[in-house]
């Protein structure tokens, strides 16, 4: 019995919007469509650690005067830390590269070894 009184109560509610004209049909396509707004969803989500924003090209040409890579860096990471009293670089501006980045040693060959027998 209330399962027939609750169809029925949305039968009438139907009815009663369609005779009211507040039942739009999808298929018309004269039909009015409210404008949709757009609204990104990264707006409120946090940009990263970083405080300040370098150009890129600057950034590589300062991570290009390092011509033996992170072994220089951690070099000239020492020297600051030592001189200033302090460890580590600061992490904003590029360390400077040592005096000794452009030369490069090459690593001597292993000396030949005899054929293993048995």
């Amino acid at each position: 019995m209330k399962t027939q009184l609750f169809f029925a109560a949305c039968a009438l509610s139907a009815a009663l919007a369609q005779a009211q004209g507040g039942v739009k049909k999808a298929a018309d396509p004269d039909q009015a469509v409210p404008r949709s707004e757009y609204r990104s969803v990264f707006v409120n989500t946090p940009g990263g650690v970083e405080s300040d924003r370098m150009d890129w090209r600057v950034a590589n040409d300062q991570v290009a005067r390092f011509k033996r890579g992170h072994v220089d860096i951690l070099k000239q990471e020492e020297a600051e830390g030592a001189s200033s009293g302090r460890s580590g670089a600061n992490p904003v501006t590029a360390p400077k590269p040592s005096a000794d980045a452009s030369a490069v040693r090459p690593v001597a060959a292993p000396a030949a070894q005899p054929a293993h027998r048995h």
